[in-house]
């Protein structure tokens, strides 16, 4: 990738992100970043070294899951939580819907990133050798990836503030993290080239939005009526 489109892809893909956050109605965010997770899933499948069109399939999976969620929990995607008082208990159902479900999600992906992630970055584990390796880093990608769109709609619902915070907060972190580590995560070959500025943003922030979500969730349910 030409380094002046390195440069500008993440000012795009900020601006586009920022003006679906703060304009767009729920339903239509929820597309948005659907788009942007096949999108990554694309890249992810570049690292599990798959061709085009098995990076196409998958980018395309990855699309046709998040649709198939929209269209049967249409509850707890595409409405926001009701506010004022006199909507406490609707608020409450909203709330209960929408974590139980993303629960089911959120959880297993901190239990990866607690005891596989630092193993995998120690060990420097590569995507994609053999066809069962493919395989497998295909599935953790659409599992990861989806999580991490899920926690996006969901949160952005919830408190799109928290939402703003995270990404922020992500930004920070990947300032600060040293380039090699991102790379050691990503990179399907020691010597290969530097991932894709949206794999490199989406590292950092999908262990904290999934991590966000389940404190979120653990919160809400403990919270008193």
């Amino acid at each position: 990738m030409p380094n002046k489109f390195r440069f500008l892809l993440p000012i795009l893909l900020l601006a586009v992100f920022l003006t679906g956050l703060f304009l767009l109605p729920q339903p239509y965010w929820a597309v948005l970043t659907a788009l942007l997770a096949a999108w990554v899933m694309w890249e992810w499948g570049g690292l599990a070294d798959l061709n085009t069109g098995a990076r196409g399939v998958l980018g395309g999976i990855a699309l046709a899951l998040a649709v198939g969620l929209m269209v049967f929990f249409p509850e707890t995607l595409l409405s926001v939580a009701p506010s004022g008082e006199e909507q406490r208990v609707e608020y409450k159902m909203f709330v209960w819907a929408a974590w139980d479900f993303g629960g089911w999600f959120y959880g297993p992906a901190v239990l990866f990133w607690c005891l596989l992630a630092p193993t995998w970055v120690k060990r420097q584990w590569r995507l994609g050798r053999g066809r069962w390796g493919k395989a497998l880093s295909s599935i953790l990608g659409l599992g990861l990836i989806l999580t991490t769109w899920l926690a996006l709609v969901q949160m952005r619902a919830y408190d799109a503030g928290l939402l703003i915070f995270c990404c922020w907060f992500a930004a920070l972190m990947r300032l600060a993290l040293p380039a090699g580590l991102v790379k050691a995560l990503l990179s399907p070959q020691a010597d290969s080239a530097r991932p894709a500025p949206l794999l490199e943003g989406a590292a950092i922030l999908m262990p904290l939005l999934h991590f966000f979500s389940v404190l979120l969730l653990l919160l809400e349910v403990q919270m008193p009526d």
